[in-house]
């Protein structure tokens, strides 16, 4: 500060390189009381820095600064206390579930706290405050672990791994490579820790978004608000370092701007990663850990029953009673949830194989069974029989009718082949659109002849009066039987029962066409 004259009447040296105690007024900025005594004066700074600088210049009077001080301090306030109440929640969570992936969380909420203690002068004031030096280290050191936590943290919540997903290695490698960043900060020029930090987070960043777009498909929720959360992560970093490369000012509403988007976005994170742990399995636990405590106490209360009466072998014949019982229980119980397990199993099945309009079994049943029917009869050498039945004129009924009246025509259709298949002692199947199946093992081609005439017959009479739909509904079929032979497979008797089904459709509709197939040749006799 010098005189109208030239008169030099104060001089400071501050600066994060130099202790805190040589400034005039200990404080996080760097504040300089100016001279009241001169009504004009003219004040020079200079500044030296060995990478980015900020020089928010800014005069105040001491009631203004302490009220914007205040502010500024409350705001930091809340966000110390937001992220060391997330911290410490989270931490105690993973004292509790031993889930890694709470760890890494933990670590980069403690990262991003360090780094705005370092970023807003707190550490400087309060810490090193002797080691200046340390100032611009601490904020290079909290930002690669800060990347290497987050990294752990994404990769594990979005389970990159074992998706494999195809740029896991190009994130382990990133996230490794972090590590190194940290520990070679402290040997490297201030300018290249500066540009490769900035160029580490963007990278990291861009992977997560890519990540996180791949797999946001599968309707996972917690997905949706990584989602969010990572959005966020990505506009406080570019924040951060537009902020620090000077291209947004620094200014109150910037700086607080940042710190808020910081919790908000670990708040985010802890949200997702809170929405991810599965409730069921936490029951399961407890009731678990419930169902051992109780078994432990019983086991306490007849050992000191066995102390008191001082009956070595009484205690060991109880004991093993106990441990019986024990195991008695658990078999109980594990067969229990095991015929639980069966039950829900056959049901699965059951609807696997079940068409849903029809009732019938599917086709996929019906793939499944042709083999192992086929295979029975070549051993017992006797007729296998398949049927293939086909509305006739269907699509013109669909056209005409609308298809809700040809979903009633399948429906009925289906009705009489489930009743004529359990007469003749098979089953009956839909094979696809308004084709339909019937499979009888034992079933002599006299029989099966006989069989499909009564199911036409059927068709024709009894199959009336559907309403708002047709008079009457025809049936083509085909049948096929023979006693398979060595050699021969399955697929040669399903053409050969669509050929004769396709020969009916041929002569007119409304009949049974009967393939005699012995294997070698084949007769088709109307």
């Amino acid at each position: 500060v010098v005189t109208a004259d030239g008169q030099l009447i104060q001089h400071d040296a501050v600066g994060m390189q130099r202790p805190i105690s040589n400034r005039p007024i200990q404080h996080r900025y760097n504040i300089i009381p100016l001279p009241d005594s001169h009504n004009f004066y003219q004040i020079f700074i200079r500044v030296e820095s060995f990478h980015s600088v900020q020089l928010p210049l800014a005069f105040w009077t001491q009631a203004d600064f302490v009220a914007h001080d205040e502010f500024n301090n409350l705001a930091v306030g809340m966000l110390a206390g937001a992220l060391c109440i997330m911290l410490l929640y989270n931490f105690f969570l993973y004292t509790t579930i031993r889930e890694p992936i709470y760890l890494a969380y933990v670590g980069a909420v403690a990262s991003f706290l360090v780094l705005q203690f370092g970023l807003k002068g707190f550490g400087y004031r309060y810490l090193w405050h002797d080691y200046g030096s340390w100032s611009s280290v601490v904020v290079f050191l909290s930002g690669f672990s800060a990347i290497f936590f987050a990294t752990t943290f994404a990769a594990m919540f979005l389970q990159l791994k074992e998706r494999g997903y195809r740029y896991y290695s190009i994130v382990s490698f990133f996230r490794w490579f972090s590590l190194v960043g940290l520990v070679a900060t402290p040997w490297l020029p201030p300018q290249w820790v500066l540009l490769l930090l900035a160029a580490l987070a963007m990278l990291i960043i861009s992977l997560g978004f890519n990540a996180v777009f791949t797999y946001i498909r599968t309707g996972d929720r917690p997905i949706y608000i990584f989602t969010v959360a990572w959005t966020v992560f990505l506009i406080g970093v570019l924040l951060i370092l537009f902020n620090k490369f000077g291209v947004i000012p620094v200014n109150i509403w910037t700086e607080q701007t940042i710190s808020f988007g910081t919790v908000f976005e670990m708040v985010l994170f802890s949200m997702a990663l809170g929405d991810r742990i599965n409730s069921e399995k936490e029951h399961t636990l407890q009731a678990k850990q419930k169902l051992l405590g109780a078994l432990n106490k019983e086991r306490e209360a007849k050992q000191r029953i066995l102390r008191s009466e001082e009956m070595e072998r009484n205690a060991k014949e109880i004991t093993l009673k106990i441990q019986t019982e024990n195991n008695e229980k658990l078999e109980k119980e594990v067969a229990i949830r095991t015929q639980k397990l069966n039950s829900a199993k056959e049901q699965l099945q059951t609807l696997v194989r079940i068409d849903p309009l029809t009732q019938l079994l599917n086709r996929h049943y019906f793939n499944e069974q042709i083999p192992e029917e086929f295979r029975r009869c070549a051993r017992e050498r006797t007729h296998l029989t398949l049927m293939m039945v086909d509305i006739d004129h269907f699509k013109s009924i669909n056209d005409k009718y609308g298809h809700l009246v040809g979903d009633q025509c399948l429906t009925k259709v289906a009705a009489v082949l489930d009743e004529m298949g359990e007469q003749g002692v098979g089953s009956a199947y839909r094979y696809g659109g308004e084709e339909f199946s019937l499979l009888f093992p034992g079933m002599s081609l006299f029989h099966a002849n006989k069989m499909a005439e009564s199911i036409r017959v059927q068709m024709a009479e009894h199959i009336t009066g559907i309403a708002n739909g047709p008079n009457a509904i025809t049936v083509s079929i085909g049948v096929v039987s023979v006693v398979p032979a060595v050699g021969l497979r399955p697929e040669v008797l399903i053409g050969h029962a669509d050929a004769a089904l396709y020969e009916a459709k041929r002569l007119g509709r409304n009949r049974v066409v009967v393939s005699e197939f012995d294997g070698s040749e084949q007769r088709a006799a109307h």
